[in-house]
């Protein structure tokens, strides 16, 4: 099997006053050339709110650093702007090291900027204490799919800034914690029910549409104890699905995407933790 050798560097490892935005130098103080650099933008609305490369504008301090921190051992967090981070991955690819770009699915509470995920709560990830992060697989207010809003945005970022491909970690695929605390929201459930064929109890039933803690609880008690093998199921095809739109819009731009996978001891606890089949995902490209 073939291996290449990949790079994940959050932005504060170049260097935005560089002509080149630091690549040679980083290149030399790696010792080799990467076959893929993940850029590490963090904060995925670099692919929500993107509107294009006509202007120029500031990127937000999470996009500049990791979690938005003020420095490492080398220098200060860098106000990067979009034509900036257009000129570094310009400058990767021309080193050789294709770029991918990197993001999480994080959720900060407008801490740096205003959060496109304050204005879509809906999307939230609703576990039996709270909603915090990005749940991918949700759906939008209007039963739009979180995925297909996320393509679109995908490929014009691809596009405009000449990404080779995405990588994705934490909070995104992974999705945050473990099936049994959750998502336990109405949405997730009826996605459940619709692809299974099951049905709920009538006390759980008259309960859709409250998405308090107490109902998402009560739901995930009844799903563990009832329906476990199935609601892994339901999370192992959801995210091939998901996988497979993304993909085959990406491979159609000649662009590729890689997932952080693994995140327990072996497949079967990923997937039984998780809801990820390691297999059905390479199936989906």
């Amino acid at each position: 099997m073939r291996s290449e050798i990949h790079v994940w560097m959050p932005m504060i490892g170049f260097d935005r006053d560089a002509s080149d935005k630091g690549v040679a130098a980083w290149l030399e103080s790696v010792g080799f050339t990467p076959r893929g650099v993940s850029v590490f933008l963090f904060h995925p609305d670099i692919v929500h709110l993107h509107d294009g490369l006509d202007e120029d504008r500031a990127l937000p301090p999470d996009n500049c650093s990791y979690y938005g921190s003020p420095r490492n051992e080398d220098r200060c967090r860098q106000d990067w702007t979009t034509h900036d981070l257009r000129t570094l991955v310009q400058a990767l690819a021309a080193a050789g090291a294709a770029p991918y770009l990197g993001i999480m699915g994080v959720d900060l509470g407008n801490r740096w900027h205003h959060e496109w995920l304050g204005d879509h709560p809906e999307v939230r990830q609703a576990s039996r204490v709270g909603d915090w992060s990005l749940n991918v697989l949700k759906r939008l207010r209007d039963g739009t799919f979180y995925e297909d809003f996320f393509v679109e945005k995908l490929c014009q970022v691809m596009t405009d800034y000449g990404f080779a491909g995405l990588q994705v970690a934490d909070n995104f695929c992974p999705g945050g914690g473990v099936l049994n605390h959750g998502d336990f929201s109405t949405d997730m459930l009826r996605q459940f029910l619709d692809h299974t064929g099951r049905h709920l109890p009538a006390a759980l039933s008259a309960g859709l549409g409250d998405d308090s803690l107490p109902e998402r609880n009560r739901r995930g008690d009844w799903l563990w104890s009832e329906a476990r093998q199935d609601w892994i199921g339901f999370y192992a095809w959801r995210w091939e699905g998901f996988w497979r739109k993304i993909c085959d819009r990406l491979h159609a731009i000649g662009r590729k995407a890689i997932v952080l996978g693994m995140y327990c001891t072996d497949p079967f606890e990923t997937l039984y933790c998780k809801g990820i089949d390691l297999r059905r995902l390479a199936r989906a490209g």
